[in-house]
């Protein structure tokens, strides 16, 4: 596992925070655009540092370079908008749309799944259209650290468990799939 190292990256320019912390967008050495997450370290489990870089499904935004000492992630940029964004738009989808739309996230989710993680964070915010991809892809962004989400997730997302402080589960992931293809369908959470 190669350490983070600030100087392998140009063209910085913040982007703000997300629920993790901050973020940036940059450039690596090989001019690949990149986005570089700085998270609580305390809440990065080491063990699922590897599974999350043996995650490669087009329906989720690649993991680059994960350094759990630091609190660093680096992952592919994606040249599109978030799914809430486009809701904001639309309010809701047609049954079809929205069937389209959750199996292609519920395809990511099975990879993630498959590498013995969670998702941790399934909202319209953390999923991706992939605008450089003729039909549009979607792609489930962060995943992986279920106890960072659980500080930043809307109750309209959150498993019971989750509310009652216990630690997530696949059922916590199950319960925020539903809600969201939910709100794609009604327009509500």
């Amino acid at each position: 596992m190669k350490s983070f190292e600030w100087q392998t990256f140009a063209q910085f320019e913040e982007r703000g925070f997300d629920g993790y912390g901050r973020v940036w967008s940059a450039v690596d050495s090989t001019d690949d655009a990149v986005i570089i997450h700085e998270l609580d370290s305390s809440q990065v489990s080491v063990d699922a540092v590897e599974s999350m870089l043996s995650v490669h499904d087009p329906n989720v935004v690649g993991v680059l370079q994960v350094d759990a000492e630091q609190g660093m992630l680096v992952q592919e940029a994606v040249n599109g908008i978030t799914l809430r964004r486009y809701l904001t738009s639309q309010k809701k989808l047609s049954q079809p749309v929205a069937c389209a739309v959750m199996a292609q996230v519920a395809s990511g989710w099975a990879a993630v799944q498959a590498a013995g993680l969670l998702a941790g964070d399934f909202r319209p915010e953390n999923i991706l259209i992939n605008l450089s991809v003729v039909p549009n892809q979607l792609r489930l962004g962060v995943f992986g650290f279920p106890e960072l989400a659980r500080t930043t997730m809307p109750l309209g997302y959150s498993a019971p468990e989750l509310i009652r402080g216990e630690a997530p589960t696949k059922a916590s992931d199950a319960y925020a799939f539903g809600a969201t293809w939910y709100e794609l369908l009604t327009g509500e959470t």
